[in-house]
């Protein structure tokens, strides 16, 4: 069988780190230690998913990489579309294309990185591509839309495009930023820095088959491996009853 492991969101670096430390921590494309993950993932027959840094000239953007363990296949970029409050805007510049499909074992993959899944209209864009699993590192802080969005919007994207959902969040506290800028304190649209654990695998019938979640009052990081197979076939059902991408009218819904 055919694995890949999917890290949460900037997980190379932390996330919520001072703008002087992302900039410090950033890589590119020439950066030894992607190359040094590939011989890894080669070495353990493991395809991976990290998210990090990048650094094109001035602008710094939140990555996520497709690393497979085959070297018959190539290494996918993706840059964060939809950046979350005023800390990811001040420091990051979003990223201008969906374009992360790649092929592993003939399953047609996708990325997107944490509030980009949040958007319908970016979840059926690579659906209608074809991607038939999503891959979602994340950091979904506590608050409000930590219920909703792994209990709701994430079930219902993986239904209305019948695709398959790997949506890895970080649970408990995360990394310190500085000693001038602590996770501890520093809070961005009124959501602490504290990963809520909500990590989740939904199925095309938008049924949840893999969920893991932290005790609400732990504050603790705590390193957790959560695995769930995909079965294409197993439904097909669901896209016969309701299938919604055909039926589409993309000419009624411009704006």
């Amino acid at each position: 069988e055919t694995a890949i492991v999917v890290f949460p969101e900037l997980w190379l670096l932390g996330y919520g780190r001072c703008q002087v430390d992302c900039r410090a921590m950033a890589i590119d494309e020439s950066y030894h230690g992607l190359q040094t993950l590939r011989q890894h993932c080669q070495v353990t027959e493991l395809n991976i998913v990290i998210s990090y840094v990048e650094q094109e000239g001035d602008s710094l953007y939140i990555a996520s990489r497709f690393i497979p363990a085959s070297t018959a296949l190539p290494s996918v970029a993706y840059r964060k579309t939809h950046l979350f409050g005023s800390y990811e805007e001040a420091i990051f510049t979003p990223g201008h294309t969906l374009d992360s499909c790649f092929q592993l074992d003939g399953l047609n993959c996708g990325m997107l990185v944490c509030m980009d899944v949040e958007f319908p209209e970016a979840v059926r864009t690579l659906a209608s591509q074809g991607v038939e699993l999503l891959l979602v590192p994340s950091c979904l802080p506590r608050g409000p839309m930590s219920s909703l969005l792994p209990n709701a919007m994430l079930p219902t994207r993986a239904q209305e495009n019948h695709i398959f959902i790997a949506y890895a969040n970080v649970r408990g506290q995360l990394c310190a930023t500085s000693s001038q800028d602590s996770l501890e304190t520093t809070v961005t649209n009124g959501l602490e820095y504290i990963g809520n654990g909500c990590s989740g695998f939904y199925a095309p019938d938008g049924s949840c088959l893999e969920f893991t979640r932290v005790p609400s009052r732990s504050t603790q990081a705590v390193d957790f491996l959560m695995t769930s197979t995909v079965d294409t076939t197993a439904y097909t059902w669901a896209k016969e009853r309701n299938p919604y991408l055909s039926l589409r009218r993309p000419t009624l819904y411009t704006t």
